[in-house]
């Protein structure tokens, strides 16, 4: 099972979501068909980062692919190229169904995303992760009491 499925099965029923780090834009293009009612916010500030050789070359290839997954979805992916501080200033608290947590990987920026997205989620709602097992991700993802899932997904029920 693939994390979008993961996010499927955990919030059948979502309407509003985001996703916090989309450089190809492969999972959306994944869950939006498993989620016909989900309208989804995506949010990565294209920036270089060496977690896996991301360049301004690569990143600029990364970028015309999620513009491509997007464009499948008119009126239901809304896509800021902000930091993920920055995009949530604009989203309401308790206002999300799921947030999706794939961004920067080091614990510092791990425990920002969690602590500034984890307000935006509903009551009931879910934060959700990726990459559980990876070194800046897994104390946090300790600290949550998160529940570990397929694909190294991390998610708790808020």
């Amino acid at each position: 099972m693939k994390r979008w499925d993961v996010i499927a099965q955990l919030c059948p029923d979502a309407v509003h979501g985001a996703e916090i780090g989309m450089p190809y834009g492969e999972n959306l293009a994944h869950l939006m068909p498993l989620l016909p009612r989900l309208y989804l916010l995506t949010v990565d500030p294209y920036l270089p980062y060496d977690e896996e050789g991301m360049d301004k070359h690569k990143l600029g290839l990364a970028r015309l692919e999620a513009i491509k997954n997007m464009q499948r979805f008119p009126g239901r992916v809304f896509w800021r190229e902000a930091s993920s501080v920055e995009a949530a200033e604009a989203v309401l608290p308790k206002s999300l169904d799921f947030v999706f947590i794939d961004a920067a990987h080091d614990e510092m920026n791990v425990r920002r995303d969690v602590g500034t997205w984890k307000l935006k989620v509903k009551p009931g709602g879910w934060l959700i992760g990726h990459d559980a097992s990876w070194p800046g991700v897994d104390p946090v993802v300790k600290d949550l009491g998160a529940s570990l899932y397929d694909d190294d997904v991390w998610a708790v029920k808020l």
